[in-house]
């Protein structure tokens, strides 16, 4: 029998960010289609617990800001769009957070 089977344990951890950046366009041939680049901060949060028999409730709570970038390519028809894009920040004590992300987007005059 493992540990894990003769003492139970419950553990959970929510992580929260928000980002802001500001963003470069390198248009490309054919005219439909452009690179970009994002540099910016972003602010995370994280909080949870964890119960277990040698330690009652264990709390966990860590928050910070760090340097943020990304890259991307978007493709567009008209007012209407896509969006491929690679997003990286660092969260301490983990492996930080990427985020790939396929959007749609509608440009406004």
């Amino acid at each position: 029998s493992s540990y894990g089977n003769l003492f139970p344990t419950s553990a959970n951890v929510r992580y929260r960010a928000v980002a802001a950046y500001g963003m470069g366009y390198l248009p490309m041939r054919p005219p439909f289609l452009d690179l970009f680049a994002k540099l910016g901060a972003a602010r995370w949060e994280s909080s949870g617990g964890s119960n277990t028999f040698e330690a009652p409730f264990t709390s966990l709570s860590d928050n910070g800001t760090q340097f943020a970038w990304g890259v991307g390519a978007q493709v567009h028809f008209g007012k209407i769009g896509a969006r491929l894009e690679y997003e990286s920040f660092n969260i301490r004590n983990t492996n930080g957070a990427t985020i790939v992300s396929l959007e749609a987007v509608l440009f406004l005059p």
